[in-house]
């Protein structure tokens, strides 16, 4: 690789170290009790303003202390601290959704949830129990900017009554298509889930299994962003592991990166992206968070090359 375009590469694409951790005394959630790992979506990175933010939550705790008004719309998951085991809550949650404050309805969630918050709603979310001392609650907001796409596809059903902005339990489940390399089950939500015209997709894999998971170059016709982060909440900016990944603005120009600590790749429309290698994980126990998050409401390759990796040491599946 050469030092100038990596460089150039690392300015446009490539956010990592202190770039994408948010410490606990700056998190808007003052109860966080470490670290937590964000994306902001920056005119420098992607565009469209917004942000992702991933914390660990360890005791019981009124997220809104008084409900509050949704300045932008959101997309709020829930699930379980125990990263080889992402379907089960470990916990209970009430979330209050409502159009004022006086007609709000409470919803009481004991299994993995996604809630979905649209500009003008109000709402609040109360962590109510955490079943196993020291096991956290993963949670995830996402934020959308002002200039996010939208789809010209809008169901107005979604409107039908507040429980349509809450998916919970298998709703928001996959299986990775080759079990061996990533047999943890999958949280995933996405716009279409909610009726919603937002263009929003995101996903998120415990990495348990070195092993590799696109073995070809390939575009899409929408920003993805792939975000890479530790299971251990006490130091998430560790990343349990080894990644190599390669990204290029054309075939001549492909570059590998290779990481160790939390990561983020903004994958803008058109950019040739992978091979993807998990070329190593630590302690199965603690796997690699891996996270896919795209301005899109399907995961639809434009383009894929013949570049294809020549790497027979791990199982691959290329999807």
């Amino acid at each position: 690789m050469s030092e100038e375009r990596r460089q150039e590469y690392m300015s446009k694409y490539v956010r990592t170290g202190s770039d994408v951790i948010l410490p606990k005394g700056s998190n808007p959630y003052p109860q966080m009790k470490y670290d937590s790992f964000i994306l902001n979506v920056t005119p420098d990175f992607g565009g469209f303003g917004g942000s992702t933010l991933w914390s660990y939550i360890y005791e019981p705790v009124q997220m809104q202390p008084e409900p509050v008004i949704c300045d932008r719309p959101r997309y709020i998951t829930v699930f379980g601290g125990i990263a080889t085991d992402f379907t089960r809550l470990h916990g209970a949650a009430e979330v209050s959704l409502g159009t004022s404050k006086s007609d709000m309805r409470t919803f009481i969630l004991a299994e993995p949830f996604a809630v979905h918050m649209k500009k003008g709603m109000y709402y609040s979310i109360n962590i109510t129990r955490i079943d196993i001392p020291g096991v956290p609650l993963h949670y995830n907001e996402f934020i959308l900017g002002e200039d996010a796409p939208l789809s010209e596809k809008f169901d107005e059903s979604g409107d039908a009554g507040f429980a349509s902005f809450i998916k919970t339990g298998e709703a928001i489940t996959a299986k990775y298509p080759d079990k061996s390399n990533v047999p943890c089950t999958i949280m995933t939500t996405d716009s279409n889930m909610f009726k919603s015209n937002d263009m929003m997709r995101r996903t998120w894999m415990p990495i348990t299994n070195p092993h590799i998971m696109a073995k070809q170059s390939h575009t899409h016709a929408f920003t993805e962003y792939l975000v890479c982060y530790g299971s251990d909440p006490e130091n998430v900016s560790d990343l349990g592991g080894v990644i190599e990944f390669t990204i290029g603005e054309s075939l001549d120009t492909l570059e590998t990166f290779r990481i160790e600590k939390a990561t983020q790749f903004c994958l803008r429309d058109g950019l040739l992206h992978s091979p993807l290698v998990f070329r190593e994980v630590r302690d199965p126990r603690k796997p690699i968070i891996f996270c896919e998050v795209s301005y899109s409401d399907g995961l639809v390759q434009s383009k894929k090359y013949d570049n294809v990796l020549a790497d027979d040491s791990l199982p691959s599946y290329d999807y």
